[in-house]
């Protein structure tokens, strides 16, 4: 099971704010599978646009992590893992972008954000899946970029390397000091503060770009 919060679905207005804990405690035990995410996705962006006045950013953020040779993955390792790392992001991107061009809407201008991995650069073993799932997503940006730009929406992605959170406790800090030039972990109020700026008028003349 995906955690629905966890899993990216975070809503902005310009006049409300969202209770993001509540939304986490309402949709904690969400399913997050090939129908009813598509579905469930839907329905909140109608939602939004009831209670909130419609939707100008969508932020997708998910991850799952599991490391195995890529001779011990099996069939349902590969399909739990892009589940968790690439579905939810086609469902997201679709259904913000659906909406954010509509007629109903009156205006064809948006932001999506991708946060995607430096995992599918900087190649590491034993991540076969999730880099695959990561470097898919900064394909689905790239692209997604270009068919929507003459609508007015941007989409770019933050690729963020290692990030003091809990999939990087495993990182000690003799790998974090042979890999990382500044030497330490970046933290996720620096990664927030790149999401914000993409999602903000500044960067209207930016998409498509990997961050």
């Amino acid at each position: 099971k995906v955690d629905a919060y966890e899993a990216g679905l975070k809503f902005k207005s310009r006049n409300f704010t969202v209770n993001l804990a509540a939304f986490r405690e309402e949709f904690k035990n969400f399913q997050l599978n090939t129908f009813n995410g598509s579905v469930f996705l839907v329905q909140n962006i109608s939602a939004c646009k009831t209670d909130l006045g419609g939707l100008d950013i969508w932020v997708n953020n998910a991850a799952a992590l599991r490391v195995q040779p890529f001779l011990e993955v099996s069939a349902d390792d590969w399909h739990s893992l892009l589940r968790a790392n690439l579905h939810g992001y086609f469902y997201g991107c679709r259904a913000a972008a659906a909406w954010m061009v509509s007629a109903e809407r009156g205006r064809q201008t948006g932001r999506i954000v991708n946060v995607s991995s430096a995992a599918d650069i900087l190649v590491v073993p034993g991540l076969s899946t999730y880099i695959a799932a990561k470097g898919a997503i900064v394909a689905l940006t790239r692209t997604i970029a270009v068919e929507l730009a003459a609508r007015g929406i941007t989409v770019n992605a933050v690729a963020p390397g290692i990030i003091d959170s809990g999939m990087a406790h495993s990182f000690d800090q003799a790998t974090i000091d042979r890999v990382v030039p500044m030497k330490r972990a970046g933290t996720a109020q620096e990664v927030a503060a790149l999401v914000a700026f993409l999602a903000s008028d500044a960067a209207a003349y930016i998409s498509g770009q990997i961050i």
